[in-house]
């Protein structure tokens, strides 16, 4: 190590010492010095950066709608860049702890923003799919219960029919009605009719 801060004991270690002794205002302001130089390069160098990319995006984006045909290929590498990004996002959450400045605040945000996207989509996927799966469910439910009311009037039909005695009325036994009455199953059903026939 060679230097301890003042903060925590304000001096150089005996054992540790140099021939420069203590380090002196001239020596901590040529570091500061260093240290905004080397930020402002950084800085510079990031912003470069970022308008180079916005512009090769809508280059790219525009050449995609004229060919059609590089789409399925376009798909494939965005999915490896999503998965690099991913990989970066690890290392500087792991580095984060440790070192502690302005950088790190302003990474951090503008990640952020990426990852509520990203869970946007995800969220908007996950609502798409419970919606067309409790559609299929409703529409499943309506049919089976449409079959087993069908079911369930076929079946009262054939009873009926065999109460009566084959429906004809010849075959079987023919009931009598006194006048004013009416007959239930006749009142409901009139089977001589052929369109019951579509039924069965």
């Amino acid at each position: 190590m060679g230097y301890v801060s003042r903060e925590r004991g304000g001096r150089l270690l005996p054992w540790r010492r140099r021939s420069g002794a203590r380090r002196g205002r001239l020596w901590r302001r040529r570091m500061r010095r260093r240290r905004r130089r080397r930020r402002r390069r950084r800085r510079r160098r990031r912003r470069r950066r970022r308008r180079r990319r916005r512009r090769r995006r809508r280059r790219r984006r525009r050449r995609r709608r004229r060919r059609t045909r590089r789409t399925r290929r376009t798909r494939r590498t965005r999915r490896t860049r999503r998965r690099r990004r991913r990989r970066r996002t690890r290392r500087t959450r792991r580095t984060r702890k440790t070192r502690r400045t302005r950088r790190t605040r302003r990474t951090r945000r503008t990640r952020r923003t990426r990852r509520t996207r990203r869970t946007r989509r995800t969220r908007r996927r996950m609502r798409r799919r419970r919606r067309r799966r409790r559609r299929r469910r409703r529409r499943r439910r309506r049919r089976r219960r449409r079959r087993r009311r069908r079911r369930r009037r076929r079946r009262r039909r054939r009873r009926r029919r065999r109460r009566r005695g084959g429906g004809g009325g010849e075959e079987g036994e023919e009931e009598e009605v006194e006048e004013g009455e009416v007959q239930r199953d006749t009142a409901l059903f009139d089977y001589d009719d052929d369109e019951d026939d579509d039924f069965m």
